[in-house]
């Protein structure tokens, strides 16, 4: 795996939104040694989107050249994104940051799951096609990334076809309102980004039902396609899928071995399921 450090070319990260997403991901990237070879683009709209337009040009999903596609979108506006600029020889490595927000969709939730299934399968690979990574519901499931409180670590579980709880409240709303929440505006502390590792492995730890989980374990058994897979398995079944952090993801991916989170301790802790959609 590459790591972020050792890079001497540019790093593309094409996200969803144009405010959110830039934030929270250029303070991350600090944390990680940001050292400016990074471009964030932002796509502005949705995975659904996206999926959409790439079919209406392409047969075969397989063929797509991502990088010039997103820069003739561009081209075809009044204010392009500086994209335009960036030769693709300069690009390394591109990764793609979505949220699923199935609930956007005029379709029924099973065939934005099938989408979804779709563009994992071919956005694989970081130094071609681009790396998909997927926020569920979206970006801001990261700020209810909350810390151990009364030895019980707390996961939450809410509706993929919905974004109301019981009593109409947003799940962008239940997240900025939640006092245990960390918001995207405040900056990351060292104790904040190894939290966000450590969390997220414990997430994983969970949803893949692994007893142990380590450096090795995570990379020969966690992915972008078998978390999905993990998801759609709760939604079948239960009704229900996980909050669960694609930007998280995406730091897990690039850290080496020496700053991967040690578990050990924390896996002994009571888990407690809280299902955000029935207040």
């Amino acid at each position: 795996m590459q790591e972020l450090l050792m890079t001497v070319d540019k790093i593309l990260f094409i996200v969803e939104g144009e405010v959110a997403e830039p934030k929270v991901l250029n303070k991350l990237l600090s944390k990680m040694g940001y050292d400016g070879n990074t471009q964030i683009y932002s796509y502005k709209s949705n995975i659904y989107s996206l999926f959409n337009k790439l079919k209406k040009e392409y047969t075969d999903l397989e063929d797509v050249d991502l990088f010039s596609f997103i820069v003739e979108l561009e081209k075809e506006k009044d204010r392009s994104d500086e994209i335009v600029n960036i030769n693709r020889r300069e690009i390394s490595s591109i990764y793609l940051l979505f949220d699923l927000d199935a609930h956007h969709q005029e379709t029924d939730v099973s065939q934005s799951f099938d989408n979804v299934s779709e563009l994992i399968t071919v956005f694989n690979n970081e130094t071609t096609i681009g790396k998909l990574f997927i926020s569920y519901p979206m970006v801001e499931a990261l700020t209810m990334y909350h810390q151990i409180v009364n030895s019980k670590l707390s996961l939450y579980t809410f509706k993929a076809d919905k974004n109301k709880s019981k009593s109409n409240e947003g799940f962008k709303s239940i997240c900025n309102t939640n006092p245990r929440s960390h918001t995207f505006g405040k900056e990351y502390t060292d104790e904040d980004f190894e939290w966000i590792k450590t969390y997220h492995l414990l997430l994983c730890r969970h949803l893949h039902s692994q007893k142990e989980i380590n450096f090795e374990s995570y990379r020969e058994g966690i992915s972008t396609m078998s978390t999905f897979e993990k998801q759609l398995e709760c939604h079948t079944k239960g009704n229900f899928i996980y909050l669960y952090s694609g930007i998280a993801d995406l730091i897990l991916d690039f850290i080496n071995e020496d700053n991967f989170p040690d578990i050990t301790k924390l896996c002994e802790y009571e888990i407690e399921l809280i299902n955000l959609w029935q207040n």
